[in-house]
């Protein structure tokens, strides 16, 4: 399941840098934080 596709943004401050990857938590997508200028893991929040 790709919720968002890479170069997407979310909350206008992280840019999804590719393929979403699975762990032991859900689904895990690599994206870049404009704001902190860093790499960050992100979760898509599900409701439920």
């Amino acid at each position: 399941m790709n919720l968002y596709p890479s170069g997407a943004r979310i909350a206008g401050r992280y840019e999804v840098a590719g393929a979403p990857l699975l762990g032991g938590m859900g689904i895990v997508y690599l994206c870049y934080d404009h704001q902190e200028q860093r790499p960050v893991g992100r979760r898509p929040a599900i409701p439920p």
